[in-house]
């Protein structure tokens, strides 16, 4: 019932906008503390972070995923680095697709997708078949599946996915500076730092953003 809820919702154009956190919190901040998704299901609990190594049913796939680093990793740094191989992939490192994305997470948001909405890449996914098959034997439930990027010394604004009902998982592959907090995920009130080869889980329908404050590309 709250599925059909949900799809009336939206078919009245309705927004599920809440205020989030803690106002006497010292890490309170209003450009982050509310909770805002166009595509939403009533009554979800909204957490900043999820527990990846505790939380059943992200445990099982976090855990498998983490073992695919290295291959995941190696993969991405051999391909990446051959231009030719790059030159024929399919929008890559594309900035966001439409005006309100692009604007609500600046320019410095760059994605190689993988998977769009369930269907994987007819043509990155051949650049990339051991991450896609790490992605399968891992069992991560995907809607979407990409490869982020970020500059050095570049930021993405604080945004919101719009969707309540979804949540995001990073693998970090290469980080500058790994461990020294140079490159930071604030989700609401929480920051913390991608270490890599490590999957954090997290609620991108409250407002967030991603800092890479090294001299390296993350």
């Amino acid at each position: 019932s709250r599925v059909i809820g949900s799809w009336r919702a939206l078919d009245r154009e309705e927004i599920l906008a809440k205020p989030y956190g803690d106002p006497l919190d010292p890490n309170f901040d209003a450009s982050y503390a509310k909770q805002e998704a166009r595509s939403f299901i009533e009554g979800l609990t909204a957490t900043p972070f999820w527990d990846a190594k505790s939380t059943p049913r992200l445990s099982d796939y976090a855990s498998r995923l983490e073992s695919h680093f290295p291959l995941i990793r190696d993969e991405f740094l051999s391909v990446s680095a051959d231009s030719s191989a790059m030159a024929g992939g399919n929008n890559v490192w594309a900035a966001a697709a439409d005006s309100d994305s692009a604007a609500s997470y600046g320019p410095d948001w760059k994605t190689l997708a993988l998977m769009d909405r369930t269907t994987w890449d007819p043509v990155n996914t051949k650049l990339f078949p051991r991450t896609c098959a790490a992605l399968i034997d891992a069992g991560v439930p995907c809607v979407e599946a990409f490869f982020a990027r970020m500059d050095p010394n570049t930021r993405i604004n604080p945004h919101t996915d719009s969707c309540n009902f979804i949540l995001t998982s990073h693998l970090a592959l290469k980080i500058p500076e790994n461990g020294n907090n140079k490159c930071r995920l604030r989700v609401g009130p929480e920051t913390r730092q991608w270490l890599e080869g490590e999957v954090s889980v997290f609620d991108t329908s409250i407002f967030h953003d991603a800092v890479n404050d090294s001299d390296g590309e993350r």
